[in-house]
């Protein structure tokens, strides 16, 4: 590594540090999904809960991720029992991620290339998001990105641990549904790298099948414990989720070209910034045809930037199967591959045009960060402990309990973060766990003195609520509130509970 690329990766890495600490308290959120993993950490660290599936997903009845997400937030918990902590860990991990693409795009191509991927992955609106708050995908690049530096370095110096190192990083990466995206590339790759490396092996397409096996095992080992001793209940609805037969998956052309087209927006969309549907397209296929040709035209290193671009366009395509509402978070894997054929794109064509395309992305990206960032405060992170205190204060040491209604769900799901703050102000834990153990309890518990409806986010405040009450009231046939009151975009509803 010369000295001029040392400088220039230490100035990337130094923006990269900037933009995912500038006035890093204001972004900070407690939300749904924090909320619940603060509360499990508490349960493993405090109570000995032994935690065997991950987080939920749209699948509600399907154990589809390992705990590892979980566990690693505990551990940041444990060592520092800080919420900050944890989300600086999340900014340490996306910080090194810049580091670590550089020498993966090195090691692919060359030290240009592996600049320029580390330039735009440490400007990218969505990695420095990334790196700022602890949620279930963020960490998913930061593991890609290792897998597919052993990956190439096992092919690259035909050394079998990288092979291995790679294979454990993988399944790592499942920390969220995104990296299912990459898997049937990444075993044709794994298993053509593997004959690379070991020569002398046989049959390298079925051993790389077991090698997953083992691996995989390993990493879902708990899940396969917990779903063992339950007469293994994900088993039957996932194969109806594969044949076609639920909401979640569909073989028809329409919904899945509407799917297809809708994820290509999103992710480009996060990119760019601000470009419509119709954009977004035209950008995606300018630049697949761009790779395309350069990949046909190129005569060193045509393999891996085929491989890169095997996992760009079969990801998009895998991803039109999902007949649900599609979201850019699900395609988490696929940031660093992007940005590892942004650095490719750099190798040919006209070196203008193309410096001229990276500046913009740059400054796009840069000056839309800021600008969220100047617009937020800390009311993301604090409006669940001023709800707490003030459901404390009116509850007056009477036994009570909440229920969370938002827009787009009415099952008590998103009470997490507000149990949260309650058991910290009160140092008492408050809720109990559901039957997998992975998320609280959703069951109003009609039997507490009172009980808190908490109607929450929404823009049309006044609409809702009616449709929030009438809601609660229908389902628990409960008598009018008594009292309400209103923080910031919720509004808190008294009840008389039955007792």
């Amino acid at each position: 590594m010369s000295k001029k690329s040392y400088c220039y990766l230490f100035a990337t890495v130094m923006l990269g540090v900037f933009l995912r600490l500038y006035r890093f308290p204001q972004t900070l959120i407690l939300g749904t999904d924090q909320g619940g993993a603060y509360i499990l950490a508490d349960r493993i660290i405090n109570q000995g809960h032994i935690l065997l599936v991950g987080p939920l997903t749209s699948l509600l009845q399907v154990n589809l991720l390992p705990p590892a997400f979980y566990y690693i937030v505990t551990f940041v918990y444990l060592l520092f029992r800080s919420e900050i902590s944890v989300s600086l860990a999340f900014s340490f991990a996306g910080i090194v991620s810049v580091i670590l693409i550089y020498f993966l795009g090195k090691n692919i191509f060359n030290a240009k290339s592996g600049l320029i991927s580390a330039l735009t992955y440490a400007v990218s609106q969505s990695m420095v998001w990334y790196g700022r708050n602890m949620w279930e995908p963020h960490l998913v690049p930061f593991f890609v990105i290792l897998s597919l530096l052993f990956l190439f370095k096992a092919k690259n110096q035909t050394k079998l641990i990288f092979l291995h190192l790679s294979l454990f990083f993988f399944f790592l990466s499942f920390l969220y549904v995104s990296s299912l995206l990459l898997l049937p590339v990444y075993y044709f790759c794994f298993a053509y790298f593997y004959k690379s490396v070991k020569s002398s092996v046989r049959w390298p397409y079925i051993k790389t099948v077991l090698l997953f096996l083992i691996y995989g095992g390993l990493v879902y080992l708990p899940v396969i414990i917990f779903e063992h001793t339950r007469s293994y209940p994900s088993l039957n609805y996932l194969f109806q989720v594969l044949q076609g037969k639920t909401e979640y998956v569909s073989f028809q052309s329409p919904n899945y070209l509407t799917s297809v087209t809708t994820h290509i927006f999103l992710f480009i969309n996060s990119i760019f910034i601000n470009v419509n549907i119709f954009q977004s397209l035209i950008i995606f296929i300018i630049f697949i045809g761009l790779v395309s040709y350069i990949t046909v035209k190129t005569k060193n290193n045509r393999f891996n930037l085929f491989v890169l671009l095997m996992f760009f366009i079969i990801a998009f395509l895998l991803s039109g199967l999902y007949s649900q509402k599609p979201s850019d978070y699900r395609l988490a894997s696929l940031y660093p591959v992007f940005f590892l054929l942004i650095g490719a794109v750099t190798k040919a064509g006209n070196r203008t045009i193309l410096f001229l395309i990276i500046f913009i992305i740059i400054a796009l990206n840069i000056k839309s960060t800021l600008d969220s960032i100047r617009n937020l405060n800390l009311q993301n992170y604090l409006h669940a402990y001023r709800v707490a205190t003030e459901i404390l204060i009116r509850s007056e040491n009477q036994k009570f309990t909440i229920y969370t209604v938002k827009p787009f769900d009415f099952s008590n799901f998103h009470s997490t973060p507000y149990w949260w703050a309650l058991e910290k102000l009160t140092g008492k834990r408050l809720i109990t766990l559901n039957d997998r153990g992975n998320w609280i309890n959703q069951d109003l518990d009609l039997n507490s003195s009172l009980i808190y409806l908490i109607c929450s986010d929404t823009e049309n405040k006044s609409s809702f609520q009616d449709k929030c009450l009438d809601y609660f009231a229908s389902s628990y046939r409960l008598s009018d509130p008594v009292k309400y009151f209103s923080i910031d975009n919720a509004t808190v509803y008294e009840f008389q509970g039955i007792y």
